[in-house]
């Protein structure tokens, strides 16, 4: 009678923990299919509110009729070049 006892017993213990192995699974793969719909969201918002990019050209600047080429700010006071 203990020998029947005890294989139910493991059967049980194995069960419950077999059960908790496809629980885990299920949660992982639930994760996982939030994860990508995140991530695809994510990059169709990327791909609408982007802004072009900045393109600046080296020219010839025209001069000014006052001389001054360049202004810089360099704290509270301007630099004239």
């Amino acid at each position: 009678m203990a020998r029947l006892k005890h294989i139910i017993m493991m059967t049980l213990v194995g069960l419950i923990s077999l059960a908790g192995v496809v629980l885990a699974v299920i949660f992982a793969g639930i994760l996982a299919a939030l994860a990508a719909i995140g991530v695809g969201l994510m990059a169709l918002t990327a791909l609408f509110t982007r802004k072009p990019i900045r393109v600046t050209v080296n020219r010839a600047k025209p001069k000014r009729e006052d001389g001054v080429l360049e202004a810089r700010k360099n704290g509270s006071t301007w630099e004239v070049y």
